[in-house]
């Protein structure tokens, strides 16, 4: 857990000090979900969907739907769950917890013929997971992603 927090904290603030320490332990992991996808790839379907929850502040919020029919890019490695349920459980979370954030659920299809393996490789880790029930599929750092249809859930636009 202590390397998840400094290299997402590294990421998040572009510490390219911290960046380049950590630099080998990136490469590393990227290799890893190359090497997870070439073995598991045959495991998943031409199309399937997969889910993220995060909790954006309300102006990244207003920009992300401004940004509607255009890209988003993570800068950092992606977890995602092929269960909306834990999902959907996580903002929640996010949003009783803090008043101020907007919670999103990413919902993403993801064609697996149309993405370089070398590239954008991602990998299903539940075996690796520390909890494995959460059906987690990591995408590398930077994987970018088309913006669709934006929707608000809650009555107070928070969801």
């Amino acid at each position: 857990m202590f390397l998840y927090g400094m290299l997402n904290r590294a990421i998040r603030m572009l510490d390219m000090e911290v960046m380049t320490k950590l630099d080998f332990f990136i490469r590393r992991l990227h290799l890893q979900l190359e090497k997870l996808h070439q073995k598991k790839s045959t495991n998943f379907q031409k199309s399937f969907t997969v889910y993220r929850g995060q909790g954006l502040s309300k102006h990244a919020f207003q920009d992300l739907l401004d940004s509607k029919g255009g890209l988003l890019s993570f800068n950092s490695f992606l977890s995602t769950s092929t269960n909306r349920e834990t999902v959907t459980a996580f903002v929640q979370h996010v949003s009783q917890k803090n008043t101020d954030t907007v919670a999103v659920i990413f919902i993403m299809t993801i064609d697996s013929s149309k993405i370089s393996t070398s590239i954008t490789p991602f990998a299903m880790i539940d075996e690796q997971s520390a909890i494995p029930s959460e059906q987690e599929i990591l995408f590398t750092m930077h994987t970018v992603f088309r913006i669709g249809e934006i929707k608000r859930t809650a009555k107070d636009g928070r969801l």
